[in-house]
């Protein structure tokens, strides 16, 4: 998998920061793109994030898994979605304060579509 589309992604929605494609299931970061520099750390602790939203306590109760959240704070918006209903890859992107996020779950779902489709060894960008 590439980052370009991540990038493309990250630069069509004004007030994107970053954008990560995580494995639920590993609990690894199989791809990012953001406009400054994140410590890895902090970009692993959005699959952690993810982890915690859409399969922490629904999974423990029986119930139905999550395939989106938003979580906003005073710094900003995090979404996190699922590539597909129950699957274990998420794209979790961070968002600046007063970020419009009209239309945005939709447009995740089709970058979604073109990440996993490609077949390129996943790496970190920066830009």
């Amino acid at each position: 998998m590439t980052v370009e589309p991540l990038k493309a992604f990250r630069k069509e929605i004004p007030g994107c920061e970053l954008v990560a494609l995580v494995d639920l299931s590993t609990a690894m970061v199989l791809a990012w793109d953001s406009i400054v520099k994140w410590p890895q750390e902090q970009v692993d602790a959005l699959s952690a994030q993810a982890a915690a939203l859409l399969s922490g306590s629904a999974s423990e109760a029986g119930a139905t898994l999550l395939d989106r959240a938003v979580l906003a704070r005073d710094t900003g918006c995090f979404t996190f979605q699922r590539a597909s209903r129950g699957s274990s890859e998420v794209l979790c992107c961070v968002y600046a304060p007063g970020t419009d996020l009209s239309g945005v779950f939709e447009r995740v779902t089709a970058l979604c579509d073109i990440v996993l489709g490609s077949d390129i060894l996943p790496r970190a960008s920066n830009e």
